[in-house]
């Protein structure tokens, strides 16, 4: 049985815990023991009990005090730094790293390391000095690279991400998974020698109705619904969701917008627009202080919906809800000229669009009456985004096929 370390620094929650999980599971099941740390250990242990997984152990973080210490002089140096007007290095990004290494240091061997969510352990600090704090070896699956990433951090952040990818090239890196093929081939012309996977997003379309969505649905009565669900940071769009809804007809239309707003995001201008626009809808279901408990309420919302809109602000990424959409078999408004534009066009889906309001209510106009889906590409679809699709692609990463 070969052992290994999975680890995800970020709070679980969303496609946090989906993965880890899922991850944890599989390789339990396919002869790995596997030691497993995160934030929310809590969550592991349900799924280990639910699952009756019998090789799986959890370890919690565990500071030392050189760690601590060793975190305080990297803010000292960040500070020197910054003196010197040198933005491109932070000392302070290892920190992440030396939570690994504690956490390595309650197995009394070398194991490999499987980051789940390598965006949150990514250093900025030249790749001489992170090799000395990096496993021995490590897998990392790697969600928003670089790629096009300027027109979302601007191009001093994404530069310093591109420069830190060079992390990849190191030995110790035993292989990098991705969730898109244009990824894949963005790091293969890079990096020659690295083993690069690509896995699907996890998908889980199961529907339950709730009191919810069962009010929801009675109050469009008959009209199409068109929908801005979840978590809704500035990158959802939402002051060009509200001002398409306000250009809808309301005898057609019933505008929902259901989730938690991150008002935080926003400046204080931008929360007086989103909500002087708010009160001036009448044909909504609004709930912005709303946390949607999990994937079942959430996937009942879109299926009662006739359209999702998707079309972030300056994204470069993916997003795990575009795949869900698309397996519920719904509509889906995307923004022109990133990923998720090339991914509704792989499939024939509809549709992408301009940030012309005016456009997006035309568009919005015509799917409502002329969409259908092309039963093939969407056959394709699902085998690519399927469950077994995930399991050999992810297993292949570590030589087990």
């Amino acid at each position: 049985m070969k052992d290994i370390l999975v680890i995800d620094l970020c709070p679980l929650r969303g496609h946090h815990e989906a993965y880890l999980t899922k991850v944890v599971k599989l390789l339990s099941q396919n002869g790995f023991s596997v030691y497993v740390s995160c934030p929310n250990n809590d969550i592991v242990n349900t799924a280990i009990i639910k699952d009756k997984l019998v090789n799986v152990i959890i370890l919690d973080f565990c500071w030392s005090f050189f760690d601590k210490l060793a975190i305080k002089l990297f803010s000292y140096l960040d500070i020197l730094l910054g003196y010197l007007h040198i933005k491109s290095i932070k000392f302070s990004s290892l920190a992440p790293l030396i939570i690994v290494k504690s956490i390595q240091r309650q197995i009394d061997k070398n194991v490999l390391v499987f980051f789940i969510h390598f965006d949150t352990i990514i250093p900025m600090t030249p790749v001489a000095i992170v090799k000395f704090f990096l496993p021995r070896r490590w897998i990392a699956l790697y969600m928003q690279p670089s790629y096009q990433a300027a027109s979302c951090w601007g191009k001093e952040k994404a530069l310093s991400r591109f420069y830190g990818e060079q992390i990849f090239s190191l030995a110790s890196c035993d292989g990098l998974l991705v969730l898109d093929l244009i990824y894949h081939r963005f790091f293969s012309r890079r990096f020659k020698q690295l083993k690069i996977t690509t896995i699907p997003e996890l998908i889980d379309s199961t529907c339950h109705q709730s009191q919810l969505t069962d009010v929801v649905f009675k109050k469009a009565a008959n009209r199409k619904i068109v929908s801005i669900l979840g978590f809704i940071s500035s990158r959802r769009n939402i002051d060009l969701f509200l001002d398409v809804a306000l250009k809808l007809d309301r005898n057609k239309f019933f505008i929902v917008a259901v989730g938690y707003l991150d008002r935080s995001d926003f400046s204080l201008s931008e929360l007086e627009s989103i909500d002087r626009r708010l009160q001036q809808l009448n044909h909504t279901y609004v709930n912005l202080n709303y946390h949607i408990p999990d994937d079942l309420e959430f996937n009942a919302l879109i299926s009662i919906s006739d359209l999702i809109f998707l079309h972030y602000k300056n994204h470069p990424f993916s997003s795990n809800l575009l795949p869900k959409v698309m397996m519920l078999r719904k509509p889906v408004l995307v923004s022109q000229g990133y990923i998720m534009e090339q991914i509704v066009n792989r499939y024939h889906w509809q549709l992408a669009t301009s940030d012309c309001s005016n456009a997006i209510v035309q568009a919005i106009q015509d799917i409502s009456s002329n969409f259908k889906i092309d039963e093939k590409y969407f056959d394709k679809f699902t085998k690519d985004y399927s469950p077994q699709i995930f399991d050999i692609a992810l297993l292949s990463a570590f030589s087990i096929n």
